[in-house]
């Protein structure tokens, strides 16, 4: 990384372009791109695959991810809260009733219960305040971060919060202050509580909370067969029992060498190979202009990482012309290349320091170890020396442990006094669908609270619609209804709201996830059966709720709503 500083009015973007013209002309065969960024978007917002030599990078998406999963539990909680507070309002129609005959006005009882609102609401923040201190050492230990509190002191987080206490507010108290505020007085001394003119706004409520939950619950489950299929799909490499050690570079050829025949007399390790990291050069012909990428390394590299050949041979190092002028290609490079018949063999206008038009020895196929999202790029080998060895790959045998500590004692016999870094390959890759596995994390806890709401809310609905149908059920008890009878009465009240709600739920988790999936190259197939099966389990659920919400109802004397009438 290198540091500009520019003037305050200056266009990043035309510097950039500025940048990127003076380098091509210097050499005219890179194909490397210069990009700028400010400094303040550094760890944020980096626009680079790696660490810009600035630390570890956060990921923008993901805590876009953390705001937008915590909105919808957020909003599945106001509507849970507005459908218990009218159940629990309706206990309170007389008392209403008895304050407007009074004189209270509408206005009055309004301001009242929406200061009720918003006293729950503070609470309900002051407690989550305490749960995030609870519970910051193991949010700390899963973001590998110390969190600071002296954040939440600052002006425009506070105002934050303030617009959103005062937006949750509103929409929380809104309603059942309008419903129990606008309830007529003799209907409300008379006990008749019911709320059917508002029926619309409670299934509408309903029907937007069953569409968030199962989007949530369909997208936890795809993202969690697509985080598993990137660990176990074939990557055309075997990282496990391979052990990186990186920054070789310190040593000269002579050390390098020396390391790695030490290595390589060692009965515990099966293969080691010398290795450089990518570059990238352009390949030209008559017809193409393309970007390739190219690695210096030592014959065993391919039996190291376990990456099999499908045409051709590896490189011998009793051939001298295998140096000076062979090449190993992988299967991306034929075909991007445009390569007919044969590739082995033929001749190929790749020019690369003292490497010029060399000879295709075999192809190797695609491997995807420095990214399991995006299609392998065409990619050259040689082991002729145009570029300094970077890494040193050492694969142990099946039956034999990796022990670091005598990699790093062989390490400092011919690299003291410089340290040495040394990781586990397999770490490494796992390390390139990190983000899918935060964002598995992530949608988990989002889906698990998403579906205690959804019960919570669920259940509220189903004990104001039972309360309001109390008499109902106690006179069709009198003229011998059966349970099932009454279950389904009751059950159809909700049909039409939890099945549209679930449909269209699993149609936009269809949707988004579909779009998501297509930015990897490699991905699951979406199977109709795990919507269709989601669909049921949501309705099944339902369905026991309502049943045993309903049974205790069934078992009461009828006498006790019906002694009135």
């Amino acid at each position: 990384s290198a540091l500009y500083e520019v003037h305050e009015d200056a266009d990043l973007k035309v510097l950039e372009a500025k940048i990127n013209e003076v380098s091509q002309e210097k050499d005219p065969e890179t194909v490397m791109e210069i990009q700028l960024q400010s400094i303040q978007d550094i760890h944020l917002l980096s626009t680079s695959s790696g660490s810009n030599g600035y630390g570890t990078t956060g990921n923008a998406w993901l805590i876009r991810l953390v705001i937008t999963v915590g909105l919808i539990c957020l909003a599945i909680a106001i509507i849970n809260y507005a459908n218990f507070t009218v159940s629990l309002y309706l206990n309170r129609a007389r008392e209403v009733a008895v304050r407007k005959v009074v004189g209270a006005g509408r206005i009055g009882i309004f301001e009242q219960l929406m200061v009720e609102s918003a006293l729950a609401t503070f609470l309900a923040f002051a407690l989550s305040i305490l749960m995030m201190i609870g519970l910051a050492p193991y949010l700390e230990a899963w973001v590998n971060l110390s969190l600071s509190f002296d954040l939440l002191l600052n002006v425009p987080l506070l105002v934050g919060v303030f617009l959103l206490l005062l937006i949750t507010t509103i929409l929380c108290g809104c309603y059942p202050a309008w419903v129990l505020s606008r309830m007529h007085t003799i209907t409300a001394m008379k006990g008749h509580t019911h709320l059917k003119r508002h029926q619309w706004v409670r299934h509408g409520l309903l029907f937007l909370q069953f569409s968030i939950s199962t989007f949530l619950i369909m997208g936890m489950i795809i993202l969690h067969n697509q985080v598993n299929y990137m660990a176990s799909f074939d990557k055309g490499f075997d990282p496990e029992k391979v052990v990186v050690i990186d920054r070789v570079y310190w040593g000269d050829e002579a050390s390098q060498m020396q390391l790695l025949r030490s290595l390589q007399s060692d009965p515990a390790i099966e293969h080691a190979a010398l290795v450089t990291g990518y570059n990238s050069t352009g390949y030209h012909d008559e017809q193409l202009d393309l970007g390739v990428l190219h690695l210096h390394i030592t014959e065993d590299y391919f039996a190291a990482l376990g990456i099999s050949f499908t045409a051709g041979r590896n490189f011998d190092p009793t051939k001298p012309t295998d140096q000076t002028s062979g090449v190993v290609v992988n299967e991306a490079f034929v075909e991007k290349a445009g390569l007919e018949g044969n590739p082995v063999g033929q001749t190929i206008p790749f020019v690369y320091a003292d490497l010029k038009n060399p000879t295709i020895l075999g192809v190797v196929q695609n491997d995807y170890r420095y990214s399991p999202r995006a299609k392998p790029e065409p990619t050259l080998f040689y082991t002729s020396p145009q570029y300094p060895f970077q890494e040193l790959h050492v694969k142990y045998h099946p039956q034999h442990t990796p022990d670091l500590l005598v990699l790093e004692d062989q390490w400092k016999t011919f690299f003291d006094p410089f340290p040495a870094k040394v990781d586990f390959m397999a770490d490494d890759y796992a390390l390139q669908y990190q983000a899918e596995s935060n964002m598995l994390e992530i949608s988990r806890l989002g889906s698990a609270i998403a579906v205690f709401l959804g019960i919570v809310g669920l259940l509220g609905m189903m004990g104001i619609h039972i309360r309001q149908q109390l008499k109902a059920i106690s006179i069709r008890k009198v003229l011998g209804s059966s349970f099932l009878h009454t279950f389904k009465v009751l059950s159809h009240q909700f049909t039409y709201q939890i099945l549209a709600g679930t449909l269209v739920g699993l149609l936009i988790a269809y949707q988004l996830m579909s779009d998501w999936l297509n930015s990897y190259a490699n991905r699951i197939t979406l199977q109709w059966s795990t919507f269709v099966g989601l669909g049921f389990l949501v309705i099944l659920s339902v369905v026991l709720l309502l049943w045993v919400r309903l049974l205790p109802v069934s078992r009461t004397n009828p006498v006790k709503y019906l002694r009135d009438e």
